[in-house]
C-alpha cells in the first residue's frame, strides 16, 4: 500500500503552485509527478468501474464508513468511504460505494462537519477548504463552469462574492469579485 502515485495522479489537474509544494513533500520533481500519477493503478475518472477493494489496496483501509443520505433512488443504500491521503491529513478523500459495487462521488471533503460560527471568506486559502464546507457555509453558490472533477463556482459570502476554482472538490483559487449584475430592465 503506497497512496504516492494515487496522489500524484490527482495533483495532474491541480495549479502549479500546489503540484510544486506537492512534489517537493513527496521527494520528486515536478517533471516526475506526472510519471509517477500515470503509474497509478487507479485512473480517475473511470465511470465507476474501479470497486472500493481497489481504493482499500491502494490507500489502506477507509477511516470512516457510513450510509449516504438524501441520494437520488438509483444511489439508495450506497455506502461512503472515507481515506486520509499523507499529502491532505486535514482532509478526507471520499468514495461512494452503490449496492452495485460501482464507485461515484469521489472528492475531497474537509473532516470538520461541526457547524463554523462565522464565515470570513476573505481569510480561505487552497488546500485547506473544500466545495462541500462553502456550499454549506455561504449565503448562496452556483456554478460558473465546469463538471464533476473541476469546476469554477461563485458564492455570496456575508454581502461580498468570491469566486473559486475546485479540482476534486479541493480550492485550487479563492478571489473576491465585483458582483455582476445583469441589468435588463434599462430601455436604450
Amino acid at each position: 500500500m503506497d497512496p504516492t502515485s494515487f496522489q500524484a495522479h490527482l495533483l495532474k489537474r491541480m495549479t502549479a503552485e500546489i503540484r510544486t509544494r506537492a512534489a517537493a513533500a513527496l521527494g520528486l520533481t515536478a517533471a516526475q509527478i506526472d510519471t509517477v500519477g500515470d503509474s497509478c493503478p487507479i485512473q480517475i475518472p473511470d465511470k465507476g468501474q474501479t470497486g472500493i477493494k481497489r481504493y482499500e489496496a491502494l490507500l489502506g483501509s477507509s477511516v470512516r464508513r457510513r450510509l449516504c443520505l438524501d441520494v437520488p433512488d438509483s444511489f439508495r443504500g450506497s455506502i461512503e468511504h472515507a481515506f486520509v491521503l499523507p499529502l491532505w491529513p486535514h482532509l478526507f478523500w471520499i468514495v461512494r460505494e452503490s449496492t452495485r459495487g460501482t464507485t461515484w462521488g469521489l472528492g475531497f471533503e474537509n473532516q470538520y462537519d461541526a457547524p463554523i460560527p462565522s464565515m470570513q471568506a476573505g481569510a480561505f486559502r487552497p488546500e485547506l477548504v473544500t466545495l462541500r464546507l462553502l456550499r454549506q457555509l455561504a449565503d448562496s453558490s452556483e456554478l460558473v463552469d465546469g463538471w464533476d472533477e473541476e469546476t469554477v463556482q461563485r458564492f455570496a459570502c456575508n454581502g461580498e462574492v468570491y469566486e473559486g476554482a475546485f479540482v476534486w472538490g479541493l480550492m485550487q483559487s479563492w478571489q473576491r469579485v465585483e458582483e455582476r449584475r445583469d441589468d435588463r430592465s434599462s430601455a436604450p
